[in-house]
């Protein structure tokens, strides 16, 4: 016979009904039976009773279904423990229900019971019939990960410029603060990249620029979020390029003449005229050098949304090497993945030299030459979960190191408890980050693309914590942070970079004549830390942890049901997943999809070798498999 107790109300009804034949080891008027008589109930429904899981479960329930308090609670539950430290090894499962207090589905096998508590048992607990097989092995779900208790973001950690700020905007839109503290520092991030760099000890410049991942569901108001952090920044282009408007003019103008008397005088070269000769070569080399001597002006442009890995890198050349990139949306990862490359290969060179500062040397056929020495992007996506998980199950993402660059935050959803009447963002806290804001662009835009770095250097403090801080992530490299080993080995650098981000944000235009102090790093370290638990909740959730086969087994089940299909042909699943795998490689993600009973595979004989059939298991059917308990 097998019991099955589907979750722990049911576990506790039958604790309750078996309370009559507990009575006995009772004295009159205890809430709960003394530790002796409870030691003797358990040892008279023990080893002879139900199974050991089965009885201890029941009688845990019973323990605390009485109105008594937390500490009597509390011994009881240490009772069972040590009659589970009596049974050994036989029971580790037992342990770990009891430890976390989680009795969802318990089967018993063959059991021995009295007769009357055996009759209970089926009053409650209904012997089952077993189905009729269909042909699918038992449905074993994936494992979606569940939400983790995670930090909210350290705003004290932030310069008063940005935390007010930040808890500004989180409160009138009503929002985790984590959104716009994030956001906070990457337009910071973004006014920095190229002017500045940070110099944690000798012979290590590491840039400012940073690439942050937002993770949020719809609705969580991202967009809002993003649109008040990135005005600042599109109010200053527009007020530049407006003082800058006569002296573009004047540039292409001059440039367009110049231009055009080179291309004259070219057509002329070698013509012999009445009363003279033709303009000769040192002519046309001297106006040409006349046309080059000119320095360029431009437009400023500094954001950028939805644009592909060429426009990017022309966006690049065209401003100095820097841009940005803020969007709300997930169509950029869409982009890098190659999906409207019509080629299905992933274009992510510009993404990851412009993290380091690598030279981006571009030679195509069809476009110009582009040359960007010192390329500086920085990167803020506030995507939906589904977003992270498609990003993170592509191959060409994670072994090139790009998910490895990225900050990830996961806010906790306010949505739910939000409130409609709330306080709009003081004037004064808004005006005095874009008055920081402000500063610092217009010392990137008055850079030129061959001006060296401004260097932030250390004071001794500083320098101490970083070191300190770089120890125990090596630690922790072997240990808790194994599984994401690409990501935080990155993650000291990244941290250097945030400390220069809060130091150019705490001092404005002295950064470069001002060490970076050790409260400046302390900051950045207890921020970093927010991310380590932030992004690996991020790796964890959407399964960069799991194993190749249940990766790619994730993957194959949304390309099925995005068919619709009830049957597929296994030629017709690879062609579903081209770009991603081969048949070589689909065969271990449908195997464990079939041993987790979400498909099945039929061979129908041909005459030569079999061809295979995909059977998808009806949803209904998996929604009945987990109702009944079915373990995950």
């Amino acid at each position: 016979m097998n019991i099955h107790f589907k979750d722990p109300a049911g576990v506790e009804q039958c604790a309750m009904r078996l309370l009559p034949f507990a009575e006995q080891w009772r004295q009159p008027g205890d809430l709960v039976c003394t530790d002796a008589d409870f030691s003797s109930l358990l040892q008279g429904m023990g080893a002879n009773a139900l199974n050991e899981e089965i009885t201890l479960s029941l009688l845990y329930f019973l323990a605390l279904a009485a109105n008594d308090s937390a500490s009597r609670a509390e011994r009881c539950k240490a009772l069972l423990l040590a009659r589970l430290d009596a049974v050994g090894d036989d029971a580790p499962d037992m342990r770990s229900a009891f430890q976390t207090d989680h009795v969802k589905r318990l089967n018993a096998g063959p059991a021995q019971f009295q007769p009357a508590g055996l009759r209970l048992l089926r009053e409650i607990v209904p012997e089952e019939e077993e189905p009729e097989s269909d042909g699918f092995a038992s449905f074993e779900p994936f494992d979606e990960g569940q939400a983790d208790d995670l930090p909210g973001f350290p705003v004290e950690a932030l310069p008063p410029v940005l935390g007010d700020y930040a808890q500004a905007i989180a409160t009138s839109l009503q929002v985790p603060a984590d959104m716009p503290a994030a956001g906070l520092l990457a337009a910071v991030s973004l006014a920095v990249q190229g002017v500045y760099k940070v110099n944690p000890k000798p012979g290590w410049l590491e840039p400012l620029n940073l690439y942050i991942a937002v993770v949020a569901k719809p609705s969580e108001r991202k967009s809002p979020v993003l649109a008040e952090i990135s005005r600042h920044v599109y109010d200053f282009c527009g007020a530049e390029n407006e003082r800058r408007a006569p002296a573009v003019n004047e540039y292409r103008i001059q440039a367009s003449l110049l231009s055009r008397q080179v291309e004259s005088m070219l057509a002329q070269a070698g013509k012999v005229k009445k009363g003279g000769n033709g303009w000769k070569a040192e002519d046309i080399a001297a106006k040409q050098a006349e046309l080059d001597s000119l320095e360029p002006v431009k437009p400023l442009r500094l954001l950028a949304d939805d644009v592909t890995p060429e426009a990017l890198t022309s966006l690049l050349a065209d401003n100095s090497g820097r841009m940005g990139v803020f969007s709300a949306e997930g169509g950029l990862f869409g982009i890098l993945a190659g999906l409207y490359s019509g080629q299905g290969g992933a274009n992510i060179d510009t993404f990851l030299k412009a993290y380091t500062g690598d030279t981006i040397q571009v030679d195509r056929k069809g476009r110009k030459a582009e040359t960007i020495a010192h390329p500086a992007l920085t990167l803020l996506l506030m995507v939906q979960p589904s977003v992270l998980r498609e990003i993170m199950e592509n191959e060409t993402f994670a072994g090139r190191g790009l998910l490895a660059r990225f900050l990830y935050s996961l806010p906790t959803s306010k949505v739910g408890c939000r409130q409609f009447s709330t306080p709009a963002i003081p004037g004064t806290v808004a005006q005095a980050f874009a008055d920081c804001l402000t500063d610092l662009l217009q010392t990137q835009a008055d850079s030129k693309p061959a001006d060296p770095p401004k260097i932030i250097r250390f004071a001794p403090a500083a320098a101490g914590l970083a070191e300190q801080f770089f120890d125990e992530l090596e630690r922790r490299l072997v240990t808790d942070l194994e599984d994401v080993e690409g990501w935080a080995g990155k993650l000291h650098g990244t941290t250097m970079r945030i400390a220069g981000v809060l130091h150019c944000a705490r001092v404005g235009l002295f950064a470069d004549s001002e060490p970076l102090s050790g409260e400046t790093m302390r900051a950045a370290i207890s921020i970093a830390r927010y991310f380590i638990a932030h992004s690996c909740a991020a790796f964890r959730q959407m399964g960069a942890t799991e194993p190749q086969a249940v990766r790619d087994a994730r993957y194959i089940w949304n390309r099925l049901q995005s068919a619709g299909k009830p049957e597929i042909g296994k030629r017709d699943v690879l062609r579903l997943c081209h770009g991603r795998m081969n048949a070589r490689q689909l065969d271990p993600g449908l195997q464990e999809l079939e041993q987790r009973g979400y498909i099945r595979i039929d061979k129908i004989p041909r005459g030569g070798r079999p061809s295979e059939t995909i059977i998808l298991r009806p949803i209904e059917a998996m929604q009945n498999a987990e109702n009944q308990g079915f373990s995950h």
